[in-house]
C-alpha cells in the first residue's frame, strides 16, 4: 500500500481534461486507434515504458501530500539505475496541485524558481 494512497488529489474535471487532451491526437478508425493505444499503452503507467535508457536530464519533483508521491520517487529512483542525470525535489506537507497555490505556499513559489533555473540552464 502506497502511504499517500489516500491523500487529497485533483479534481475530477481537471483530470477529465487532462486525459482528453492527452489521447486526443490517437486516431477516430477504430482499428488503427487499437493499435495506437498498443503502442503508447505505457503512457498510462510510465513505470511500464520499453526503455529509460539515452533520456535527457530528468527534474522530477513529487508533492508529499499526494497520492502519486511514491510513484515519482520511484520513477526518478529507475532513471536513476539507467544512468539518467535526475534531480529529485520533494515538497513536503503539499497536495498534487501546490504550483498553483503560490500566492500562499512558499513551496508553490520555491518549486516555480527551481524549475525555471532548470529550463533556462538546459536551453543554454
Amino acid at each position: 500500500m502506497l502511504e499517500m494512497e489516500y491523500a487529497p488529489t485533483l479534481k475530477w474535471a481537471r483530470v477529465y481534461c487532462s486525459n482528453v487532451f492527452k489521447w486526443s491526437s490517437l486516431s477516430s478508425d477504430p482499428v488503427e486507434k487499437e493499435k495506437q493505444m498498443k503502442d503508447v499503452s505505457w503512457f498510462v503507467d510510465l513505470m511500464q515504458a520499453p526503455s529509460f535508457k539515452g533520456l535527457c536530464k530528468m527534474v522530477v519533483c513529487t508533492a508529499g501530500c499526494d497520492a502519486l508521491r511514491d510513484e515519482g520517487q520511484a520513477y526518478a529512483k529507475k532513471l536513476v539505475e539507467v544512468g539518467c542525470k535526475v534531480t529529485l525535489k520533494s515538497f513536503e506537507g503539499v497536495p498534487h496541485p501546490f504550483m498553483y497555490m503560490d500566492a500562499a505556499l512558499p513551496q508553490a513559489r520555491i518549486y516555480i524558481k527551481m524549475l525555471a533555473k532548470e529550463i533556462k540552464h538546459a536551453l543554454t
